[in-house]
């Protein structure tokens, strides 16, 4: 039901613990009378969507068996109403990206900032990229760094694990911070990987929200996390007309489904192609061009036909 992550396993508990003291009054009317409005009322004292999701999932999981066969319109758990989340995401616009762009320049993690917005690799994807990955005009995601093992571990799903082109100004930025290690004296070769703390050490996930929060901070920007700027990365494609499934590989999606489900809303040219298809319904239908039949008589006459002359 739930992740196996530590961290999700972490979340998972919170919201466990969280129905526990919300459904009291749900284990005594489980045997009894518990009806769909004892559901929606222990739900509406839980904030956040997700919360909400999770905790009715688990109520179900929990009281679902023991609950007598009633009405399906009377069971408080009734299929397919679990609490939904909105997917939507909002990225800076153009202006604002512009805006980041020129307040990073300082900042020792311009060059991961750049990479995550101009690839759309995860966090723990940058985290656990090494130098022997990187080219001249591209890089192969092998892995991804774990928060709590802090050791590379195999991607998320096959697909994964891709090459991704990159952007001359992705380029630069990996080069300018290339430079920047050698200042330091860090190795920037081999399995080295390629963003470091200041004690050479691989940036710890928790370390890097930290960072990411200080910087946010003091933007005049609107406030999102790290992993938005892969949904920047995404928009920007979407917008840009790119066929879902190069969208799909570049971002390491298990499916083209998932891309099409996330990003279908800011695909303008699937739209307007739709709406084109659904208008040449009711045009309609234009004859068929015709040449006009010649006489025989007045007809040319082939060629290689000979012409006969009275003898």
């Amino acid at each position: 039901m739930f992740s196996r992550k530590p961290s999700s396993l972490k979340r998972s508990a919170c919201h466990v613990s969280l129905w526990t003291r919300r459904s009291r009054r749900l284990f005594d009317r489980a045997h009894k009378a518990l009806r769909r409005t004892d559901v929606v009322r222990m739900l509406d004292g839980v904030r956040g969507a997700r919360s909400r999701q999770l905790v009715y999932v688990v109520a179900k999981a929990a009281l679902a068996v023991h609950v007598r066969h009633v009405d399906p319109v009377e069971h408080p758990f009734p299929a397919r109403a679990t609490p939904p989340v909105a997917r939507e995401h909002q990225p800076w616009s153009p202006s604002q990206v512009a805006t980041f762009l020129e307040a990073i320049r300082v900042d020792r993690l311009e060059a991961l900032y750049i990479l995550a917005l101009g690839t759309g690799l995860r966090r723990s994807e940058v985290l656990g990229l090494r130098w022997a990955d990187v080219s001249d005009d591209a890089l192969i995601v092998r892995g991804k760094l774990d928060e709590h093992s802090r050791m590379v571990q195999a991607p998320k799903t096959a697909r994964s694990r891709r090459s991704v082109d990159l952007a001359s100004v992705v380029v630069d930025a990996l080069e300018a911070h290339r430079s920047r290690m050698r200042a330091e004296r860090r190795t920037v070769s081999g399995t080295a990987f390629v963003f470091v703390n200041e004690a050479g050490q691989p940036i710890v996930a928790s370390n890097l929200r930290r960072a990411w929060r200080t910087l946010r901070a003091r933007l005049d920007l609107p406030p999102i996390r790290f992993y938005d700027l892969r949904h920047a990365h995404a928009t920007a494609l979407a917008v840009a007309g790119v066929h879902p499934a190069a969208v799909s590989a570049r971002l390491g999606h298990a499916s083209t489904r998932l891309t099409l489900d996330t990003y279908s809303h800011v695909m303008p040219a699937m739209s307007d192609a739709a709406v084109r298809a659904s208008a040449a319904l009711f045009e309609k239908p234009v004859p068929p061009k015709t040449r006009p039949k010649v006489a025989r008589e007045n007809a040319p006459k082939h060629p290689l036909e000979r012409v006969q002359t009275p003898g």
